[in-house]
């Protein structure tokens, strides 16, 4: 029953099993007191305990034989529950307690062995976690486990020499971001992500509910207030911040908890500023945030003017170019005595063009400074000095604390910017952390409830409202003292964790700084791909090689002969550079090849690696040509020289631009611009007469631009019913309509009237009757004698249309003797009514599969228009000629009772 207390479960005790170093148990700490924990996330555990030199055995105090089996480096399995964890001896001390002879223990978590194991050098770049965890373990006993998919998809760089390869772990698991998970039961290493480890399973700690004491500590020493931003080769971000600074600033944590209203009314204080210095920072980010707008057009229209002068600028050198060549050719012609004339006329139109050229080019530089000076004007309105009183500056200048964001990874300054902002967010505030005293309610059998609830990595709620602390923490800690029964939990803020997962795993790692650099320059957080990719690689090294070739370049071998100049490497042979005949070729073996080559017409290499590639009318291709770029078209075709994938402006005469997949024979586009091919199916199986056809409902949505196909597939197959009786309620009655008739048609001879004999016996029916009624006969024109209740009538044939009648009450009965008639052909006409009673019954159900006919004389109407018929056996790929977007109705008939199967697949272009 929910709220009961199980009291004959145990409150869990730890147990400690001494062991080899292979893990062979020798024996059982029973005796071990003084046992004390501590688990820390994402860091080493520590187990103390101690053990008497004496121990009574038999109501004897011996000397405790463990004392010789116990060693440094040997291990501890201490088991709580079903939790075991292992433990390697570092420390076995001899001490007195109470006077008493102790050994006091010390141990580190397994994992503490990959201390013992040195990387003299590791150098990779671009690999993902588990490529290097796989590769620090190689030499260890440990192995990688679960590794978060998101560390699997960055990609970091690593240099690191002569360090511990437990060291080596934490670095890469901050390098990624990672919370390492030690599984010491099965030296397994697994890296977590933070925001995803650690569950509330609903603890609270308050006040008179296990609480025993409570700190809480601010680490203010974290916080950041202004941040310098550099990119790769001192790139700042100067040129986009609006204020015209190399760093941004943020005072908000000493601003706390100021506020005020819309007239600039104080209505709360803050702990650290004054209320001027407060109202003058608000005043002065509201004047930044207004004049944002402002700012972005402007730095728009400089980017815009500072690219316009560098197309001008290029326009004129290439103008410059032609005008020198056209002037050598007259110094040539002059001195040859050669007619100078139309090379003069060239000179003189090209000397226009180039005062024309300049022209635009100052008009460049004076809109430049136009919208510089605009640019310098709001930078002076933003400038502090003009927003401040000295006194305020002088105040603020307190609460200034500066740190250098450096990632050499950045090439642009306005990413460079944004992510900086970014990720000043999470540097501006503080990490409180809180450290808390609780009962050991594990020790208690009625707070069994809560016994699996105290997990480390896990969320609980502290309350204690005399220091108005009310937060959702996560346990990074916790220290349990099973002597007297107490448990020290240390514990962070859970949204200051998710907010600065950077912050959090410095706490767990205990990585101390002296440096107030933040140095990025080895990854780049938050991203999903290589930042440092082959490419950047490769040309990091070439360049830094080549630089330092070039700079140390001594001793050079330069040889000047007919076959050109040859510039080698005494040190290395076999490569050299070969000017010779307009070309130059470079060679890494010996002269045998030369693999890269550049002349007149352009370089030809086996590898070309760069940054940009510009061009006019830019192609790229391969040696099959399966493979092309030409200007803003990206095309690949298969082996059969068909372009199956497109990306770029695709279709020009329509301006299609964006990705167009076709199929394999390139008559159906599968996706472009205007949309996607999209295939379904539907299917329905039912009986079906010639009074009940069978109906199949298909919706094309307003997103169809084209049906590609629309095909039915139908079998015909027999009428199939699943059962052979049903049950009735009740009895009813059934009543026949009047007037109905029977014909009799009588023998005829020699063309006369025909007549029919009838010959009867002494027998004679009897009918009973009960009631009053009349009995009639009408004569037709025959003779006979008829006796009615004794009394004997004769009639003649001429009598036609004469009627005996009689009269009897109550039961009687009527006798006929046998007679003869002779009937001529006639119609006898009988006004009645039949009326069966049906008692109340019912019909056992009888259950089995019921077949009957097939349809036959199939048609089939789409939208009530006939498609086929005259349909007598299955037909596939019967073509529905649907093209309007909305609600069909397919439309199966049958001359007779059957059953169609009946499929409808349709293929048709989506657009978005």
């Amino acid at each position: 029953m929910l709220g009961d207390i199980d009291y004959t479960l145990k409150p869990q005790r730890p147990q400690l099993f001494l062991c080899k170093p292979n893990r062979t148990i020798i024996a059982k700490l029973n005796e071990a007191y003084n046992i004390n924990t501590k688990f820390k996330l994402g860091n080493i555990d520590e187990l103390t305990f101690d053990l008497p030199t004496q121990v009574d055995i038999r109501s004897k105090l011996v000397t405790n034989p463990h004392l010789d089996m116990i060693q440094k480096r040997y291990l501890i399995k201490l088991i709580i529950g079903n939790s075991t964890e292992w433990f390697i001896i570092d420390e076995v001390v001899k001490g007195v307690d109470d006077e008493k002879e102790v050994i006091n223990v010390h141990a580190f978590s397994l994992a503490y062995e990959l201390n013992d194991k040195n990387i003299f050098a590791y150098k990779n770049d671009n690999y993902k976690a588990s490529q290097v965890l796989t590769d620090v373990l190689s030499s260890t006993l440990w192995t990688t486990g679960y590794i978060d998919a998101n560390f699997d998809l960055k990609y970091r760089s690593f240099d690191v020499s002569n360090i511990t390869v437990l060291n080596f772990i934490f670095q890469i698991a901050e390098t990624f971001g990672a919370l390492v998970i030690f599984d010491t039961e099965n030296r397994v290493i697994n890296f977590y992500n933070p925001d995803n480890f650690g569950v509330n399973r609903g603890l609270t700690v308050s006040y008179k509910k296990y609480l025993k004491s409570l700190n809480q500590e601010d680490n203010d020493e974290s916080v950041v207030t202004r941040l310098k931003v550099f990119g790769k080769d001192g790139l700042s971000i100067q040129r986009v911040n609006p204020t015209g600074t190399d760093y941004i600033e943020d005072y908000s944590y000493f601003m706390y908890p100021f506020e005020r209203d819309s007239n600039k009314n104080v209505l709360q204080h803050s702990y650290y500023m004054s209320d001027a210095l407060c109202n003058a920072l608000l005043d002065y980010q509201d004047l930044i945030n207004n004049n944002k707008g402002t700012f972005t057009n402007l730095l728009s229209q400089l980017n815009s003017l500072q690219t316009q002068l560098a197309n001008d600028e290029e326009n004129y050198y290439q103008i410059q170019v032609q005008l020198d060549t056209i002037l050598d050719q007259i110094d040539v012609a002059q001195t040859t005595g050669q007619d100078a004339s139309s090379l003069i006329v060239q000179r003189n139109n090209l000397m226009n063009q180039l005062n024309t050229a300049q022209t635009t080019i100052n008009q460049d530089n004076t809109n430049i400074q136009n919208v510089q000076s605009q640019i310098d004007n709001l930078r002076n309105t933003l400038k502090l000095e003009n927003n401040f009183t000295a006194d305020e500056i002088k105040e603020l200048n307190q609460f200034v604390i500066e740190k250098i964001w450096n990632d050499n990874n950045y090439t642009d300054e306005k990413q460079l910017y944004n992510d900086a902002i970014k990720l000043f967010e999470k540097l501006k505030i503080s990490i409180p952390i809180i450290k808390v005293d609780i009962v050991n309610f594990l020790d208690i059998v009625e707070e069994q409830r809560n016994w699996d609830k105290l997990v480390l990595g896990d969320i609980i709620n502290i309350r204690y409202e005399r220091l108005n602390i009310n937060v959702q923490a996560q346990i990074i800690e916790m220290d349990f003292n099973y002597e007297d029964g107490t448990v020290t939990i240390t514990i962070s803020n859970t949204k200051e964790i998710k907010t600065d997962e950077d912050k959090f795993l410095k706490t767990l790692y205990k990585l101390v700084s002296t440096s107030t650099q933040v140095d990025m320059n080895k990854y780049k957080w938050n991203d999903t791909v290589a930042t440092v990719d082959d490419v950047t690689t490769i040309l990091n090294n070439v360049w830094d090689t080549t630089k330092r070739a070039i700079e140390s370049g001594v001793n050079n071998s330069v040889t000047i002969d007919g076959r050109g100049i040859t510039i080698k490497n005494p040190t290395d042979p076999n490569k050299y550079i070969r000017m010779t005949n307009g070309v130059i070729g470079f060679t890494n073996d010996g002269g045998n090849t030369f693999k890269t080559v550049l002349d007149a017409t352009g370089v030809y290499a086996e590898r070309l690696i760069g940054k940009i590639l510009l061009g006019n009318n830019l192609i790229i291709t391969d040696n099959t040509g399966t493979f092309n770029i030409s200007g803003n078209l990206l095309t690949v075709k298969d082996n059969n020289s068909i372009a199956r994938v497109q990306l770029g402006e695709y279709d020009t005469t329509n301006q299609k631009y964006g990705l167009k997949i076709v199929n394999s024979t390139g008559t159906a586009t599968i996706l472009d611009q205007d949309g996607i091919l999209q295939t379904w199916q539907d299917s329905i199986v039912d009986n079906l007469d010639s009074s009940h056809p069978m109906q199949m409902k298909f919706y094309l949505p307003p997103e169809t631009i084209s049906v590609r196909k629309c095909k039915l597939n139908i079998s015909l197959e027999p009428f199939r019913a699943y059962e052979q009786g049903a049950a009735s309620g009740g009895g009813g009655s059934v009543t026949t309509p009047p007037s109905s008739y029977m014909t009799t048609v009588a023998n005829t001879q020699d063309g006369g009237l025909g007549w029919m004999d009838t010959t009867t016996s002494d027998e004679y029916v009897t009918i009973n009757s009960d009631g009053d009624h009349n009995h009639s006969y009408t004569f037709s024109g025959h003779n006979h004698t008829v006796t009615i209740n004794g009394t004997q009538y004769a009639t003649g044939y001429g009598q036609v249309g004469a009627t005996i009648t009689t009269t009897n009450s109550g039961p009687h009965t009527h006798s006929t003797n046998m007679h003869s008639h002779a009937v001529p052909q006639h119609v006898h006409y009988f006004d009645h009514t039949h009326t069966v009673s049906i008692p109340s019954h019912s019909h056992a159900m009888i259950y089995g599969i019921y077949t009957s006919t097939s349809p036959t004389n199939v048609t089939i109407k789409l939208d009530g228009n006939i498609i086929m018929s005259g349909i007598n056996n299955n037909q596939q790929d019967i073509t529905i000629p649907v093209s309007a977007n909305g609600w069909h109705t397919i439309e199966i008939s049958s001359n007779t009772l059957g059953r169609i199967n009946a499929s409808l697949f349709i293929q048709a272009f989506m657009s978005a």
